[in-house]
């Protein structure tokens, strides 16, 4: 059966690492303040948008809100939820759009902002290796090389919280 509807919930990071804004939580300000505003948005269903404290805990409480949200106040038959999240590299030099998010967890030394320092654990026990997106980013490749966007399509979004 096809989709006729989409819905999307929308993530960012909160500051972190001596930050006081991260890019990801201006991009989550703005489209809270945007989807009430702009008519452009009117058409496109934003169910939800969060900021995300960056820690493993943090995270987990964002996706299972989202999650009691959606057995809470179910959609409509025929409907896609879309997870989109955004977060920031200090290596990156351009925009990636990720396609696999990978299910374990490297915090390093530094551990997350409640100083936790889990290393080579998975995010989520008894899930498998990696989760491959499932929307066509080859539809949204062409759509950003046409309009001149400077992106990457990566295959690894490092193991930090941001996975």
């Amino acid at each position: 059966m096809p989709f006729e509807n989409v819905e999307f919930h929308i993530t960012g990071f909160d500051s972190f690492a001596g930050f006081d804004v991260n890019p990801a939580q201006v991009v989550t300000s703005e489209l809270k303040v945007l989807k009430n505003a702009d008519a452009r948005l009117s058409n496109i269903n934003i169910k939800s948008v969060s900021t995300v404290e960056v820690s493993a805990v943090g995270a987990l409480q964002t996706l299972a809100s989202i999650q009691t949200r959606r057995i809470s106040n179910p959609s409509p038959p025929h409907t896609i939820s879309v997870l989109v999240h955004f977060g920031v590299s200090g290596l990156a030099t351009r925009y990636n759009l990720e396609q696999f998010a990978y299910n374990e967890m490297k915090f390093g030394p530094r551990g997350d902002v409640r100083h936790w320092k889990e290393d080579n654990q998975p995010v989520v026990y008894r899930s498998c290796e990696k989760h491959q997106c499932k929307l066509d980013l080859t539809v949204v490749e062409a759509d950003l090389r046409a309009k001149n966007v400077d992106f990457h399509l990566s295959t690894d979004p490092g193991r930090y919280v941001c996975n």
